[in-house]
This record gives C-alpha cells, sequence and structure tokens, in this order.
C-alpha cells in the first residue's frame, strides 16, 4: 500500500456504511457465478478418490451397491490445451509514444521497466495462476501492489502480486469495460492468523472484531483467524487546469492545486487575458482495511486505477445476475457420460462368466489338473472319454472370452466426439491420429481448434494491457527521486538507467563513441504521453529458435552468407561458448556489412597507406624522369667524347710532316687514356644512380605491402 493516513472520525460511520452498502450489492450480483462456479472448479480436479466428477447420490448408490464409478478426466486436458498455448504465446506490454516531448527511446525504457517489475515479481507465475482461474472457471485475478525497497528508506517499487483465490473479490457491478479499468469499488478479502493480526496491527492487539460485516454470515472471527476486506473506492475530485507563460515565455500547463506559493503569486501578477483555464474532474483511489464493524487502516493509492486486474473468460449478464464461465462448463456433461459409459461397460465385462471350459460332470471326474486350467501352462488337457457305462462322453468346450458390449463402445465414441464439438478442439490437437494425412491439413484442423478458443487468449491480452497501463500510470509517482535501476532487454541483457524527475528530456542515451554502447541512459518518467499495447507471441526462447532453424535454413542454401550472418546464427543457439563464437564471428564481418564506420586504428591506417600510396607515385614518376637524365646523360658524354677524339684527332692531323711519329704516339696514347678513364667513371656513375634507385623503389613496394597486410587484420 502507499500514502497511509489516519481516519478522520467523523467518517468512520459513513465509509463503514458504504463499503457495507456495496458489498452487498456485490455479493447478490455475482452469487449465482460463484456457486456454479465452484462446482467447475471441482469438477475439472476431478479423480477416482475425490470423485468430483460424479454426483454425489449416485456415487452413495454405487458405492452401497459395490458398482464402480470410474473417473477418466478428459476435461482438464482439454482445458491444459488452452493454458499451455497461453503460456508458450505469452502476451509483452509495448508501449509507444504519443506526444508531450514523449520520445521512442524513452518508451523502450518504459518497457523495459516493466519488464524488469515483471522479472523481479515472479509475474509469469502470477499471469500463470490467473489464466489457469481464467479457463477452469471464467476468472482470474492479478494484483499490483507497491511497497517499500527495504526498511531504512523511502523509495517504493511496484510488484505484481500472484492471486490464489480469485473468490476473494468482488466487483463494481457497473463497470461497463472488459478491462474493469472503470469500476468505482471493489473488494479483497483475506483471513489472516490471529498471531499475524496482533503482529501487523498491534493497536487492535487481542481487540478482535464482534460483529460481522455481513449480517447473513458467521465466520468473520473464527478461533483462528480473523478476516480483513481490504475496500477500494475511486472518488473524483475537481480541479481547474491552468495555462500561462513563464518568465521566459515558455507555455506551462499545470493543475490549479499543483501552483506552488511563487507560481501562485506570479499567476495572480499577470492579466487575465494571459490565462486560460478550465474545469477537470480528477480520479484519485482510496483504500481501507475494514476489520467486522471498524476500519483499521486507511490510505491514498498513488495511481488512478483500482490496481486490481481481472482475467475473464466469457461473461454475460442473465436477469440481472452476472454469469462467468471458463472451458469447463460446456465439458461437463459429455464428460459425465464419458465416466458413465466407461464404468458400465467395465461392470458388464466383470459380470461375464469366468469359467473358460463347459462340459459333462463325467469328464472332469478324477482330472485335477482342469481345476488349475486357468493358471497353469500345460502342454495338453486329458479327460474321460467315456462314463461307466462305456457311453461316449462329448469333450468340454472352451467359452468365448468377455465382450465389451456394443452399446457401450458406442457410447463412448459419442461422448468422446461430443467433447471435441462443443470444445473445438479434435484429435490434431489432442494428439490422436486423425483423416487428415497432410502436414498443412493437420495444420488447419489445429488452427480450427485455436480459433474456437481464442477468446481465452484475447482476453488474457486485455487483462496484461492493464496491467502495464496501470504500471505506467504508477512509475511518475512512485519513481518520484533520483535512483538507479538496472533494466532488462526482451534477450535478458542488462542496462542500468539513471531515473532522473527533474531530467529536460523523457530520455537521453549516452554512448561510448569507441565501443558503440550505451554508457548511461537519464530518463525521466513524467515527461511524454504514451500508449500501452498487448501483443500475444512466442515467448523470447521459442522466438530465438525459430530465427536459429531460420538462418540455418538460409546459410544452407546460401553458404557465402554465413561470413555475414553467422554470428546472429550462435547468437540465437543455445549452448555452452556459443556467444563466445558469435563474437568471434562479429569481429570478422566487413564494416560496410555492418554500415558502421571502421574503428578509429584502421581509419588511421588507412589514411597513411593513401598518403603512402601518393608518395609511391611520385617516386615513379621521379625515376622515370631521373631514368630520362641518366640516358641523356650518357649520350651527350658519348658525344663529347667522340668531340674530343676527333679534335686530339683534328690537332694531330694538323701537325706539320716534320714532327717525328715518337712524339705524337705519346700524345695519342694519353688521349686513349683520357678518354676510357671518362667513359668508365660515368658508367659506373650510372650504375651507382640505377642501384639507388632500385633499392628506393623496393623499400616503398615492401611498405605498401606492409600497409595493405595491416588494413586487411584490421
Amino acid at each position: 500500500m502507499s500514502d497511509k493516513n489516519k481516519l478522520k472520525a467523523d467518517s468512520f460511520d459513513a465509509i463503514h456504511k458504504e463499503a457495507l452498502k456495496r458489498w452487498k450489492i456485490a455479493e447478490d450480483y455475482e452469487a449465482s457465478f460463484r456457486r456454479i462456479s465452484e462446482d467447475d472448479l471441482k469438477f475439472v480436479h476431478g479423480d477416482s478418490n475425490n470423485h468430483y466428477q460424479w454426483p454425489t447420490l449416485i456415487t452413495n448408490e454405487r458405492e452401497l451397491s459395490g458398482r464402480p464409478y470410474l473417473t477418466i478426466n478428459k476435461t482438464k486436458q482439454h482445458c491444459n490445451l488452452i493454458i499451455n498455448d497461453c503460456k508458450q504465446n505469452k502476451v509483452s506490454i509495448r508501449i509507444h509514444p504519443t506526444g508531450d516531448k514523449s520520445t521512442k527511446e524513452a518508451a523502450d525504457t518504459f518497457e523495459s521497466l516493466i519488464r524488469h517489475i515483471e522479472y523481479e515479481s515472479n509475474a509469469a507465475s502470477a499471469y500463470d495462476k490467473a489464466i489457469e482461474d481464467q479457463v477452469y472457471i471464467g476468472l482470474g485475478i492479478v494484483k499490483i501492489e507497491t511497497d517499500y525497497i527495504d526498511s531504512d528508506s523511502f523509495d517504493q517499487d511496484i510488484f505484481i502480486k500472484r492471486c490464489p483465490n480469485p473468490y476473494a473479490f468482488y466487483f463494481d457491478p457497473n463497470s461497463k469495460l472488459a478491462d474493469k479499468s472503470d469500476m468505482a469499488f471493489a473488494f479483497e478479502f483475506e483471513n489472516i492468523t490471529k498471531e499475524k493480526f496482533d503482529r501487523d496491527y498491534p493497536d487492535f492487539k487481542n481487540d478482535y472484531a464482534s460483529d460481522n460485516f455481513d449480517s447473513n454470515k458467521d465466520d468473520w472471527s473464527n478461533k483462528d483467524t480473523i478476516r480483513i476486506a481490504n475496500y477500494w473506492r475511486k472518488i473524483v475530485e475537481k480541479d481547474t487546469l491552468i495555462v500561462f507563460d513563464d518568465e521566459l515565455g515558455q507555455q506551462i500547463i499545470i493543475k490549479q492545486s499543483d501552483l506552488d506559493d511563487l507560481q501562485k503569486e506570479y499567476v495572480k501578477s499577470l492579466p487575465k487575458e494571459a490565462i486560460k483555464k478550465r474545469e477537470i474532474k480528477q480520479e484519485k483511489v482510496e483504500w481501507y482495511k475494514i476489520n467486522g464493524n471498524r476500519i483499521i487502516e486507511n490510505g491514498h493509492w498513488a495511481g488512478k486505477y483500482i490496481p486490481i486486474i481481472p482475467f475473464i473468460g466469457e461473461e454475460v449478464v442473465i436477469n440481472g445476475k452476472m454469469d462467468r464461465k471458463g472451458h469447463v462448463r460446456s465439458l461437463k456433461d459429455p464428460q459425465r457420460q464419458y465416466n458413465y459409459y466407461t464404468s458400465s461397460a467395465v461392470e458388464a465385462v466383470a459380470l461375464q462368466t469366468k469359467t473358460p471350459y463347459i462340459g459333462q460332470a463325467d469328464a472332469f471326474e478324477g482330472r485335477n489338473e482342469w481345476s488349475n486350467a486357468n493358471t497353469e501352462n500345460r502342454a495338453y488337457l486329458a479327460y474321460n472319454g467315456r462314463d461307466i457305462n462305456g457311453n461316449q462322453i462329448p469333450r468340454p468346450e472352451r467359452l468365448a472370452p468377455a465382450v465389451m458390449p456394443e452399446a457401450f463402445l458406442k457410447g463412448l465414441s459419442i461422448s468422446q466426439q461430443e467433447m471435441m464439438m462443443v470444445s473445438g478442439q479434435y484429435q490434431a490437437q489432442m494428439g490422436e491420429q486423425e483423416n487428415a494425412k497432410s502436414g498443412r491439413a493437420i495444420q488447419e484442423r489445429q488452427r480450427q481448434g485455436d480459433r474456437a478458443n481464442y477468446h481465452f487468449i484475447d482476453n488474457q491480452a486485455t487483462a496484461i494491457r492493464q496491467v502495464g497501463r496501470i504500471i505506467l500510470d504508477l512509475v511518475p509517482n512512485i519513481y518520484d527521486t533520483a535512483r538507479v535501476k538496472t533494466i532488462l532487454a526482451e534477450n535478458g541483457t542488462q542496462t542500468k538507467i539513471n531515473i532522473d524527475p527533474n531530467a529536460l528530456q523523457a530520455s537521453n542515451k549516452i554512448k561510448d563513441d569507441i565501443n558503440e554502447k550505451i554508457v548511461e541512459t537519464i530518463f525521466n518518467p513524467k515527461i511524454g504521453k504514451y500508449l500501452i499495447q498487448s501483443d500475444v507471441g512466442p515467448a523470447f526462447a521459442t522466438k530465438r529458435e525459430d530465427a536459429a532453424n531460420a538462418i540455418t535454413q538460409i546459410v544452407q542454401s546460401s553458404p557465402s552468407l554465413l561470413p555475414v550472418i553467422g554470428d546472429l546464427l550462435f547468437k540465437s543457439l543455445d549452448f555452452p561458448n556459443s556467444d563466445d563464437i558469435a563474437e568471434r564471428l562479429y569481429n570478422m564481418i566487413p564494416p560496410q556489412a555492418l554500415k558502421k564506420a571502421p574503428p578509429p586504428e584502421l581509419q588511421q591506417a588507412q589514411q597513411q597507406l593513401q598518403h603512402m600510396q601518393q608518395v609511391i607515385q611520385q617516386l615513379n614518376q621521379a625515376l622515370k624522369e631521373k631514368d630520362i637524365q641518366i640516358k641523356d646523360r650518357a649520350l651527350q658524354n658519348q658525344t663529347n667524347m667522340y668531340r674530343a677524339e676527333t679534335e686530339r684527332a683534328r690537332a694531330l692531323s694538323n701537325m706539320p710532316p716534320e714532327v717525328p711519329l715518337e712524339q705524337i704516339q705519346p700524345a695519342l696514347q694519353k688521349a686513349q687514356q683520357d678518354l676510357l678513364s671518362s667513359t668508365l667513371n660515368d658508367a659506373q656513375k650510372i650504375n651507382a644512380d640505377w642501384i639507388a634507385t632500385s633499392h628506393v623503389q623496393k623499400q616503398n613496394e615492401q611498405q605498401f605491402a606492409n600497409q595493405q597486410n595491416s588494413q586487411q587484420e584490421f
């Protein structure tokens, strides 16, 4: 409970009289349903010990006469088909932004927060119990509660509670909506031990109520227990909605009751034309704990909905009385018929003779082996062929074994067929063989049964949608202080959110730029308006199996896709180290397949590689130019050599004839040596230039290859 307070003495009688009057109206409205549904609940749990599926008068008669009355409970299996189908196709709460600064990110955070509340409350157990009661008797209950997170904190949390006894709840007969969200009042009764009563309510220790809340029943207090009535009622308070602009020019929409002192003074200072007002009605919920003729505790509920959610099977009002029913009601007569035919068939067989052989007494005289013919295995049985007068005796004959009467067999078949007809569940759903042979035909027959009982699943979705609506209404009021919560995604991964009621945005996700992971989510549940939707579908584990099967088929048909989607396949599989395999495959996926930029290290390597490619292109161009220069230089040297040789020859040829040959020969030898030395020096320099250029080119090519290898590693 939330916001407990003391009730004023002058309002005690009025609240108590109102509660008593409303409860009697609700009890009278639902009396017929409760009486019949109790028999439905017993019937579906009938077995050979309690005999709930047999009328008491018949069981007494058969017990006295020694006649069999068997219970072959097929009704529960018909119910379990619906119950387990609901458990496999879990209803998930979806939230969509509808305006007033709401965002998709905030809606996703709301979903995760509600999912966390469901996990923490073990809501699956609460839903399963409500679904069972919905199918059995037509009414299951789930309840929402709030409580402090621990004894030394003022922070509260929200919990979804399991309600094992749906008969403890009564609802407003004037409620019109399927989820009962418009009910003006509701009751919850509980019986607690006197020790617990004294411990929980020390102000009333050993002071138990003497008068009954219901004067027609004498079970309010007994030897060991005390009955408590939790009375919820919805009240309507009038208020005024005000619209004005603040000092910064921003529009403010606020209720007059929520104005603080400064805002009140500011609004008074504004001209009338600058303010818009209209009268509104505000729904609030109060709760009271009543023990007999007194109210022992009371308070205000934090939300606008009464936190009791019914899971309804079928509901109809006949002659001003409410009647609800589940799947059992229509199965009761064919089930009784099946039990009767089964018991009668067994009885008929049991009454048939068990004597295996028949013959004249003289044939068996003196032959004891016939006495044990039913219990011993003998190679043969001898009999007396003639009497004492020598007359021939007919041999003994084996009687036909006991036969099941045809009428009973036909009756069993008819009753079984009638159970399938009234339930809409046929052999394909019950696991029996039928005429439908193809997979499609069997699937269509199964879908036919699903459609016949889909109203249970649809009503379940309606109820869980109301669960989400109540939690969505509670969250801004319960999480009204800054705190950090761990929330769960649909696949079970955990993230932390920083709930900040003073944040300027509904949701703000802070990411790590390097790893691109959300490191913090700042969430303000008070900002925005949202719409609740409930989706019926398989649980996440079932979805994961379906995903694994689908991806496996895709990879088998297109093996080349394995390097791209292999991580998704192993994420969907459930065996040790599958997540590690998925992570390794993910790191090998090309960046373009992930539609994201490469890591900074890879980007830097790519830039260096591009720069190196430009340098190599420039060097190649320089090498080409150097090659041309070297060739031009060699040609020029050769030309100069020939020119010098020519000049020397011309100079020698112009010498006077009287110059002796001995003087000319040294000059010619020196000219030849100088020419040879110059040519050799030029060749060596050209060779050195080529070697240096080749070495630089090889270094550049090696560096370019290293850069390419580095890029592939990334």
